[in-house]
């Protein structure tokens, strides 16, 4: 944690749960608490070099993508965690699996910087 900044958390325990219950298997971590301490370090560790990072205009929201680990978060301008998981091209997925949980990119940089313009 960055000395002098707010503890970052999900908005409420439903939604810990529910991005807990969708994304925890990205990341090997059993419990809720886990995986909110992993976004947490993620989005609020002063950034590294190879980490993108940019700032939706229309919400202030801050995105971050690591190319290297595949790690990908949104918190709020006040300090709430949006999301944090890794991203999957449908294009990836084999042709028999459901195409869920998944986004219609080449590749998740170019998902990132899509996601930057929203």
């Amino acid at each position: 944690m960055v000395p002098g900044q707010p503890r970052l958390r999900f908005r409420n325990p439903r939604e810990l749960a529910r991005h807990h219950a969708l994304h925890h298997n990205d990341f090997g971590v059993v419990t809720e608490t886990e995986y909110e301490a992993r976004a947490e370090a993620f989005m609020q560790r002063p950034k590294p070099l190879q980490v993108e990072e940019c700032t939706r205009t229309s919400s202030k929201e801050v995105l971050r993508f690591d190319p290297a680990t595949q790690e990908f978060g949104i918190v709020t301008a006040d300090w709430v965690i949006v999301t944090y998981f890794k991203p999957r091209p449908c294009a990836t997925l084999p042709h028999w699996e459901p195409k869920v949980n998944c986004h219609g990119e080449k590749d998740n940089l170019t998902y990132f910087r899509k996601e930057c313009t929203q």
